[in-house]
């Protein structure tokens, strides 16, 4: 019997059966992420190719993921995701599940499907005896998941070069609106939102996203649509002049981005952005209750921080997701229909770029801490920084052929969005970082140096930032700071007892 951890009365849930004839387990590689749109590794003029000093990187990486990835699996003991009662709400422990799997024909498939997910998510190829451990605990499986920085981006390179073994194209990312869009006719714009991929891992066990009732297909309408106009044309430098995406708005034509951001805020727009950090959803697992309804299955990659008190424990803290987002509105003169919506920005396996806010279901676990908030000017400022950002990370990925767009190689979430946080603020407050200097310093160094002179500012500044910003598969003195600044929750509100552990020793 599974029980809703903090419920005032614990409801008893029951893990269905009658699927199980039906379910494989997920040992296959996920479908090939779509790349950021707009990229087609055929039409794309980018920068020249830089794929041998990537692949020499990749290499490097690769080699070094020869150290065994911890020890025997632990079979006493909280798990690492064991939550609080009465901390968190609609989610069920992950160590609860597995637990009552253990004794099910289905427990060592299960194993093997998150197995196989961690593989083909972070790169990881675990030892076959820890594999056998945690088929015969499968509630301590989540310890899999316990690595170094050094060790996740070993990982990452190890994704590439399959990925790039196998020559495999990018994935140009699907779109919704025409090549020229006029504003004007946005209502005829035939715009669908997700409808999510929640999909069947195992009895009791469902991986993937679910819509978020909660918001209008109205504004997720406009989420979506502003999000990909935002986004094309941060991707137009470098196309040629049919290739670029247009967009026609109060009477002007526009394939710049700082161009259409200064239209919109001559046109009575404003805008608010802020960075915010949650712990990142590891492959958003789910399950659910009696009468149908789902709950989140808490599973976070946990990163060692090197940090130990004077026991020798060492801190182990979840891995964060980080985001720029944007709130728009438009003015009370401004041209109809309105263009305003509230968008992020990061770099994701999908691309880095912009996406719609809130079109999924949120996750409470995951916590939310905004860490800026930036006015006005300072905001228009971040999306044109964001554009710039978000074209060199993209061509970079492609002229290398690297796999998930880059991510990895070319850093993550929490990498893009510290490098636009250290232009503004002088300072990063996401952990862990894994971009390296050496692969994305040429791609800028490159377009410093052609004839668009429009972008420069904004380059000369990224340059800067990413030489600053650190990378944590090796010791850096902001580490330690970081590592409690990124936490989403506020002291004593983590949904884990092992994050409390973490902030009192990285505290000492």
């Amino acid at each position: 019997m599974l029980v809703i951890s903090g419920s005032p009365s614990p409801s008893p849930i029951s893990v269905p059966t009658a699927a199980a004839a039906t379910l494989t387990p997920a040992t296959t590689a996920p479908t090939a992420p779509t790349a950021p749109t707009g990229l087609d590794a055929a039409t794309t003029a980018g920068p020249a190719p830089i794929a041998t000093p990537i692949n020499a990187t990749i290499a490097g990486g690769v080699s070094a993921l020869t150290a065994r990835l911890g020890g025997a699996l632990s079979s006493t003991g909280p798990s690492m995701l064991e939550l609080v009662p009465g901390r968190t709400t609609d989610a069920v422990s992950l160590p609860t599940v597995l637990k009552q799997l253990a004794s099910s024909p289905q427990a060592v498939a299960t194993v093997d499907t998150l197995v196989a997910a961690i593989k083909n998510s972070l790169g990881i190829d675990l030892p076959p005896a820890l594999v056998s451990a945690a088929r015969a605990n499968p509630d301590r499986v989540v310890e899999l998941l316990v690595l170094t920085p050094a060790q996740m981006r070993a990982g990452f390179d190890a994704l590439h070069a399959q990925h790039q073994a196998r020559g495999a194209a990018p994935v140009v990312k699907a779109t919704s609106l025409p090549s020229t869009l006029r504003t004007s006719k946005l209502d005829a714009v035939d715009c669908k939102r997700s409808a999510g991929d929640l999909a069947a891992l195992s009895p009791g066990l469902w991986r993937g996203d679910v819509p978020n009732v909660k918001l209008s297909d109205a504004a997720a309408k406009k989420n979506v649509v502003l999000a990909e106009i935002v986004d094309r044309l941060a991707s137009n430098p470098g196309k040629g002049k049919n290739e670029q995406f247009v967009v026609e708005h109060a009477g002007s034509r526009f394939t710049s981005l700082p161009h259409f951001l200064k239209a919109l805020e001559k046109d009575g727009y404003t805008v608010e952005a802020k960075i915010t950090h949650r712990v990142a959803d590891f492959i958003a697992l789910k399950t659910k209750a009696p009468d149908g309804s789902i709950l989140d299955v808490p599973m976070a990659a946990m990163v060692k921080t090197g940090f130990k008190d004077a026991a020798g424990k060492e801190a182990v803290v979840p891995a964060v997701h980080s985001e720029v987002v944007f709130s728009i509105k438009a003015g009370a003169a401004s041209a109809q229909p309105h263009l305003d919506g509230d968008i992020k920005w990061f770099q994701g396996i999908s691309g880095t770029g912009f996406f719609p806010c809130d079109i999924m279901r949120a996750s409470p676990w995951t916590g939310s801490a905004t860490v800026n908030t930036f006015d006005a000017a300072t905001s228009w400022q971040a999306m044109g920084l964001c554009g710039v950002m978000a074209d060199v990370v993209q061509d970079v990925a492609v002229a290398a052929k690297l796999a998930m767009a880059g991510y990895g190689v070319t850093g993550v979430c929490n990498d893009s969005v510290a490098v636009i946080q250290q232009v503004l603020t002088s300072t990063a407050t996401a952990y862990p970082l894994f971009m390296r200097d050496d692969v994305l310093l040429p791609a800028v160094a490159a377009r410093l140096k052609d004839t668009n002179r429009t972008d420069d500012a904004a380059l000369q500044q990224l340059h800067a930032a990413i030489l600053s910003v650190p990378s944590d598969d090796v010791a850096n003195a902001s580490a330690k700071t970081r590592a409690v600044a990124s936490m989403p929750w506020a002291a004593s509100q983590a949904p884990f007892a092992s994050v409390e552990d973490a902030r009192a020793i990285l505290a000492g």
